[in-house]
């Protein structure tokens, strides 16, 4: 399951940060995705054993917000088209989710990030997430929740 923001997470059987580096262009460090990393994830995911012998990927779509500038809906955009292709190479089975499809099944709709991670911590107390900016962690872990709740 993957919370496509550079600040989003996998869950497989544990949940990871998704891999960025840090790379400087025109005097300005920034993060951008890795993708090597990121593929390394999905192959390592589908070594883990799995009770259904069949790995499943649900990816939040992302489209852009009110407020939010043109770049930083590209790169979203950019997160979630770079997970999608991965999952196709990999043969992995995939749906996407409307972030308001999955956050009213978990009882989000209109909430932030914070009552997210606090909700996550309650349903998932031995996950780690602690810190605010874990908010990803907690929303991936949630998507991967909406997912095993789904008929595939």
């Amino acid at each position: 399951m993957i919370d496509t923001g550079e600040d989003g997470s996998v869950v497989s059987y544990r949940t990871i940060d998704a891999p960025t580096i840090e790379v400087v262009k025109a005097k300005k460090r920034r993060r951008e995705y890795d993708i090597p990393a990121m593929h390394q994830l999905i192959v390592s995911a589908l070594l883990e054993p799995n009770p259904s012998d069949q790995m499943h990927a649900v990816i939040e779509q992302c489209s852009p917000r009110p407020g939010e500038g043109v770049v930083s809906s590209f790169r979203l955009a950019a997160g979630f088209w770079i997970w999608w292709t991965l999952l196709v190479v990999s043969q992995v089975p995939r749906r996407q989710v409307h972030p308001a499809t999955w956050k009213k099944a978990q009882g989000l709709v209109g909430t932030d990030k914070n009552y997210s991670r606090l909700i996550a911590q309650q349903r998932f107390p031995l996950a780690d997430l602690e810190r605010v900016k874990d908010h990803g962690r907690a929303e991936a872990l949630l998507i991967a929740d909406w997912g095993r709740q789904q008929n595939w």
